[in-house]
Parts: structure tokens; sequence; C-alpha cells
């Protein structure tokens, strides 16, 4: 991907890494769709980077690096566009040379809402904004947890006695 999408070093840079962030649990932001000097996308992307756990007053929290990130994919052709919603989270990003062509096909992977997949000649970097952010981890109801652990038990003790019938 290094050498397909122009400045995509800024992106690794700000990450104060050499290896560019995967896109993986990324979200989608924001599509534009321009008709100007060939058809572009603009996809602006919310990427993360998890840095660190810390406690206040016993409320565990995650430390994140955010960037909002604009790709900008030059003369290209819709294939597919679905289900964009309030949150778009990437599963995975897929870039691939076009056989006998100088062009790409991509495809944005879901896995909750928007499913994106087209082909384009020149991918570039246009934008990166980055910034921290704070946010309470996520802890599971421990209340729910337990009814579970006790449902499962009981149905694990029905089928046995099932069994034994």
């Amino acid at each position: 991907m290094k050498h397909i999408i122009k400045n995509i070093e800024k992106l690794a840079n700000a990450w104060k890494t050499d290896e560019i962030p995967s896109f993986h649990d990324a979200e989608i932001i924001s599509i534009l769709l321009n008709r100007k000097n060939g058809v572009s996308i603009e996809i602006k992307i919310r990427i993360y980077k998890f840095l660190e756990n810390f406690e206040i007053e016993g409320k565990k929290f995650n430390r994140l690096l955010n960037a909002n990130s604009t790709l900008k994919f030059l003369r290209t052709e819709l294939k597919q566009l679905e289900y964009f919603n309030h949150q778009n989270v990437i599963a995975d990003l897929h870039i691939s040379p076009i056989e006998n062509s100088d062009s790409y096909l991509v495809h944005f992977e879901s896995s909750h809402g928007c499913e994106l997949r087209f082909e384009c000649e020149e991918i570039e970097l246009t934008e990166i904004e980055i910034f921290e952010t704070e946010k309470e981890a996520y802890q599971p109801d421990s209340e729910r947890i337990r009814k579970f652990i006790e449902f499962r038990k009981s149905m694990s003790a029905e089928s046995i006695s099932e069994k034994n019938s």
C-alpha cells in the first residue's frame, strides 16, 4: 500500500512508526462523489490507535490516538455503495492492481454499515488531522453476564437430563 497511495507516509509519521496503520476498525465518516474533472471519490476516515489504559476513581479508560484522514481516489468507476449509516466500521481495506490495466480495485470491506467497492487510477492521502481522545473502557454488565452464565448452566443441565431419560 506504501507505493500505491501518494503521501501515505504522512500517516505513518503521525503514528510515529514506519508502518502504515491498519484500517481495521476504522470508521468511514463521509463520502464525497464528484463528477468534476473525471469522477473522483473522497473518503474521510477516522483511524484509531490504542495508546494506554488508565484508571480514575475506579473507572477504567483508554487513551487513543486518532487520525481523521481523507483519501482521494481519482478517475473512478463506482461498483458498489450500500448500507451507509450512522456508523460505518471498516473490517479491512483491500487495494488490488487490476490485471492489464493502470487501475486498482478498491474494496472497503464492512464489519458494520457502509460496503464500498470501486475502480480508480490514482489514490492520494490529501488531509490528516491527529488528536488524542480518552474514553471509558468497555466493561460488560456483570449482572447480565451472571444471568447468561446461569442460563447456559441450566441449558446444560436440561440437555444432560434429557440424555439420561
